[in-house]
């Protein structure tokens, strides 16, 4: 139903209107009436009307000047000019200013109102579909477009193929100076309006429209979204141009995107770009270049911009894990619940992660070290989490290093913030474990513990049974039991060895400890595993 609105300073002129016919059953709704031009206008920005009957001479603004400002508001809407015989003069203005027609006051019947408005509903229909039609094929257009653009990026099939299916759809790419570059948004999962899929594809939408109107005003929009979440463009530059004006243009262009769907969508994205020279015949390498530069950002952070290197420049050597451990005691940090030095050494091994040549390098380590972290930390202080999950899918799915380190920190702290393992007992007990586990190949003499905590033996003791269940001794036993079964497993030391490698220089006292904790010799457990092919620590327990 098409809205109209009556503007008269007149009130039975309005009541005419508005009673000479059921407009509705000409699908027609009268939504508003104003007695002035600037009562009219607030009327119209506020319900929208597609026909506005509006007379010349009214009080406060008249009806020129309210028709050229509601022209500036909404260039499409239909204004028709109710007029008396010396009002000609002003008719024509009107007419210039965009009133589409005119009706005669003093003479006009209620046929000749419903004739014109009519003609007009009649008109705006046509449009209506004339602009959905027109709509319709230019969606089908970019449809066919860029599915033929991602054949062409994908590498699947001969360039020529493709290139004669663009060139039919009126996209020449002869251009030797097109730039290929990859869009993403940042850590999706931390977005905190992207709640499902529904909202995933909203936020899509609107990237593709500000990438469509970007480009739009420099040249045709040639770009494709994948299933993965990518935004790939190609942006082609003037031949004419060199490599460093190139690289400015495209920098420069990547930003304007960058800031602007910051600006209007309050989301990071970052941008890979890859050949800045590239030609139509290697577009699909250009492609899978500025993807894996996008990868870069999980170095360089959220909202980068990241040119292609063929091979990543680093600042010095990745240390290995075991030089990461011990310049980085983590597990005493959080063992003790010294937080600060926990996230200041995370800080320390993410500026020694970035040497890493390559992401999946450096997201291996990191997960290495958090699996064996978490995993000691809650043999050590008995606290049942199972962090260790949600951390390993964090840090495979974070698409930076900050965000991935950021999280490992808030899982740390939450953890140390716990009731049972802030108890003064409990961290001293924790300590002391925890020298079991890195030190149990020495000999733990508990007189020497028990002073450094300025306790006595037997209170120690006590206080170990206290919040472990167990003893001190058992304790110590089962976690020399439990790297003497790792050493057989993964070597061929022979039993002797094995048991002064534990902190047991005396075998035949190994081998009985072990086939008390085990439930068979050391050299029974070696057999029996290696006849079952089971290699872990845990395949026989007692």
């Amino acid at each position: 139903m098409l809205k109209l609105a009556i503007v008269d300073d007149e009130f039975i002129v309005r009541l005419g209107i508005k009673s000479m016919t059921n407009w509705e059953s000409h699908n027609i709704s009268i939504v508003g009436e104003a007695s002035n031009g600037r009562d009219a206008l607030k009327m119209c920005r506020n319900l929208k009307p597609d026909i506005v009957l509006t007379d010349i001479k009214m009080p406060v603004m008249d009806g020129l000047e309210f028709l050229r400002q509601l022209r500036e508001d909404d260039p499409y809407v239909k204004v028709v000019i109710l007029s008396c015989y010396n009002d000609f003069e002003y008719v024509r203005e009107a007419l210039r200013l965009g009133a589409i027609d005119y009706l005669l006051k003093p003479t006009m019947t209620s046929d000749d109102v419903i004739q014109l408005i009519n003609r007009i509903k009649t008109n705006i229909e046509k449009e209506n579909r004339l602009e959905n039609n027109l709509a319709s094929n230019d969606n089908n257009h970019k449809i066919k477009k860029q599915n033929v653009l991602l054949e062409l990026l994908s590498g699947m099939y001969e360039v020529q193929y493709p290139l004669e299916k663009l060139k039919a759809l009126g996209v020449d790419l002869s251009n030797e100076n097109l730039a290929v570059f990859a869009l993403k948004p940042d850590n999706l999962h931390l977005i905190p309006s992207i709640c499902n899929k529904q909202d995933a594809t909203l936020m899509y939408a609107a990237i593709s429209n500000i990438i469509d109107d970007s480009l739009s005003t420099r040249q045709e929009p040639l770009y494709i979204h994948d299933n993965n979440g990518y935004f790939t463009v190609i942006y082609r530059c003037d031949e004419k141009v060199s490599y460093k004006n190139i690289y400015s243009e495209v920098y420069n262009f990547c930003m304007h995107i960058r800031n602007i769907i910051k600006k209007y969508l309050n989301i990071s994205v970052s941008i890979g770009i890859g050949d800045l020279q590239a030609t139509q015949m290697n577009l699909a390498k250009a492609s899978s270049n500025a993807q894996n530069a996008l990868e870069m950002r999980f170095f360089e952070g959220s909202g980068s911009i990241i040119l292609y290197q063929h091979k990543r420049n680093t600042s010095g050597e990745l240390p290995s894990i075991s030089e990461l451990n011990g310049k980085y005691p983590l597990l005493k940090y959080a063992v003790s619940g010294d937080i600060t030095s926990f996230i200041e050494s995370i800080s320390d091994i993410k500026k020694e992660l970035k040497n890493a040549p390559t992401v999946k390098q450096a997201r291996n380590f990191l997960l290495e070290i958090m699996f064996n972290l978490f995993n000691e930390f809650n043999q050590i202080t008995g606290i049942n989490d199972q962090s260790i999950d949600s951390i390993y899918d964090y840090i495979i799915n974070s698409d930076t290093l900050d965000a991935a380190c950021d999280f490992i920190c808030d899982r740390m702290q939450d953890l140390v913030g716990n009731d049972v393992f802030t108890n003064e007992n409990n961290k001293i007990i924790n300590s002391i474990k925890l020298n079991i586990r890195q030190h149990y190949n020495k000999d733990l003499n508990l007189d020497l513990i028990a002073s450094k905590y300025n306790i006595s033996k037997n209170y120690l003791c006590h206080l170990f049974k206290k919040t472990t269940g167990e003893t001190y001794l058992s304790y110590l036993t089962a976690v020399r039991m439990e790297k003497a079964k790792e050493l057989l497993l993964k070597t061929n030391m022979k039993t002797y060895e094995i048991a002064e490698m534990v902190g047991i220089p005396n075998p035949r006292y190994f081998s009985r400890l072990f086939k008390k904790s085990v439930g068979m010799l050391p050299t029974d457990f070696k057999n029996f595993n290696e006849s079952t092919g089971d290699c872990s620590a845990n395949s026989v327990s007692c």
